[in-house]
């Protein structure tokens, strides 16, 4: 007998009646199976078709580098007490490995007389014949299975049969974890139309039915016909009347590239007012020509009402600017920004109206309202888009100026803003002027929000104090975009 025998034999054609059978029984017994039956019911079939007396499946990791000791067959288990090994180095295997090393078949005859064999995982049967075969994927070797201990030599027949029965095993492998990962992608589908409410639907224009998953009951309520085909009328029932036309538009005629996506208002089956997400796209039909469209709709009110919250929480209720709150969150973090890099300079603009006083006690708040929203429009032209508008009260106003690159950059946006808001203002039908004093504070090192904006303030009253109409930068004397306009004295009149 020699040594040692070593090969590397592709699968003859036609494939042994012996593998065949054995693939037969494979995919017989184990065409549905989990992962752990498809591995015993393998290595059993192969240890049976060899006259093999032991038998392993190992699965080789992603890093090619270690072996995941998978599966014994049972005679192989009845006399070895190897333990599992998630990370069993290849390296550290002996010439029973060769196969994954070499990603080559191998066959040793002789596998005690071999001076490189190495040692086998503590506990494992002792050797006397082996044959292993490596099966790959994709470029990599995926498992590596063997057998051992048969009466007589392995041969090319032996070999060429192990070779078909382990690729088919791999095969059934990839099935079930092909599928194993769509049903999981389902669940977790599933799952999360569960939680976002959403209700998938299928129109079909020429039959015109609607097929609905049951989710749209929890959308609609227990009255809608969920989970099975429809009319559009069953829609339209729940959908407000004023939306009616926007769901024709989209359902009936629809193009073949057509997709649409708008919020409807609908009414649940308890009365309650609801805010439903309506998406949809057309595709080819499966069969025959024309189209199918299909989408999904989504129960979005507590989305949007939270949204609205939010809006509200930062914004001023007049004006839609952003609110005082908002505003020093937004300096919290142009500071942050600043800190971790210095060349993110920032000013801030304090804006005061002038002679905002006279239009509250001569025309009256209705007619105050009104001009503070135009002066917020007109200080939302001004401004860049990266800018923040805040009103913090009354008729003061506040611009978050980023990006700057000195005081000159601020300077430039505040006669911007005087000469706008110096233009006449219409409301109901009476020419309103107004002017602006403006306080520039360029951001400081250490300071805070509220003390950033303090000082923007008080050079703002400087600016006032000194001659309506213009500017003043803090630390600096006020400067006037006015200059023929008498100096008034005393306190400044708002």
């Amino acid at each position: 007998m020699a040594a040692s025998t070593s090969a590397t034999t592709s699968i003859p054609k036609p494939v042994p009646a012996r593998a065949l059978s054995a693939i037969f029984d494979l995919y017989r017994r184990a065409l549905d199976a989990d992962e752990p039956t498809i591995f015993a019911t393998a290595i059993e079939l192969a240890v049976a078709m060899s006259g093999s007396e032991i038998g392993y499946l190992h699965l080789v990791n992603e890093d090619q580098e270690t072996i995941e000791l998978g599966t014994w067959s049972a005679a192989t288990l009845r006399q070895c007490t190897a333990v599992y090994d998630r990370h069993y180095p290849i390296s550290e295997a002996g010439v029973w490995a060769d196969s994954a090393r070499q990603r080559r078949a191998c066959i040793h005859n002789d596998y005690q007389a071999l001076e490189v064999r190495r040692g086998l995982p503590e506990g494992h049967v002792r050797l006397s014949r082996h044959m292993g075969v490596p099966v790959l994927c994709n470029g990599a070797v995926v498992l590596l299975v063997g057998v051992g201990n048969k009466p007589t030599d392995y041969d090319g027949d032996d070999l060429a049969c192990f070779q078909a029965l382990a690729d088919q095993a791999w095969a059934l492998i990839r099935r079930r974890r092909e599928h194993a990962a769509l049903e999981l992608a389902e669940r977790q589908l599933r799952d999360l139309q569960e939680l976002a409410v959403i209700s998938v639907w299928q129109w079909d224009p020429d039959e015109r039915t609607l097929a609905c998953d049951a989710t749209a009951r929890r959308i609609f309520g227990e009255d809608f016909p969920g989970a099975g085909p429809c009319g559009l009328d069953a829609l339209l029932r729940v959908v407000d009347r004023r939306d009616h036309r926007a769901v024709r538009e989209a359902l009936e005629s629809p193009a073949a590239d057509a997709s649409f996506a708008t919020d409807l208002r609908a009414i649940r089956s308890d009365g309650a007012v609801i805010t439903v997400h309506f998406r949809g796209s057309a595709h080819p039909r499966s069969q025959g020509h024309g189209i199918i469209l299909r989408g999904v709709l989504q129960d979005v009110t507590e989305r949007r009402e939270l949204s609205r919250f939010r809006y509200q929480a930062g914004h001023d209720a007049l004006t839609g600017l952003a609110n005082r709150a908002a505003l020093l969150a937004e300096l919290e973090a142009a500071q942050r920004n600043r800190r971790r890099r210095p060349e993110r300079n920032f000013a801030l603009l304090f804006v005061d109206l002038d002679r905002f006083k006279e239009v509250n006690d001569n025309l009256g708040h209705l007619a105050g309202d009104a001009v503070l929203k135009g002066v917020a429009k007109r200080l939302r032209q001004a401004t860049r888009g990266d800018d923040l508008v805040a009103r913090i009260g009354g008729d003061e106003m506040v611009v978050l100026q980023k990006h700057v690159t000195g005081a000159g950059s601020a300077t430039t946006l505040a006669s911007r803003i005087i000469d706008s808001i110096g233009k006449p203002i219409e409301v109901a039908g009476t020419r309103i002027e107004l002017g602006a004093s403006i306080g520039i504070a360029m951001a400081g090192e250490q300071e805070t929000p509220e003390e950033l904006l303090s000082r923007a303030d008080r050079a703002m009253y400087r600016a006032k104090e000194t001659r309506r109409g213009g500017y003043c930068i803090a630390g600096s004397a006020p400067l006037s975009r006015n200059p023929g306009r008498p100096q008034r004295r005393g306190a400044p009149q708002r």
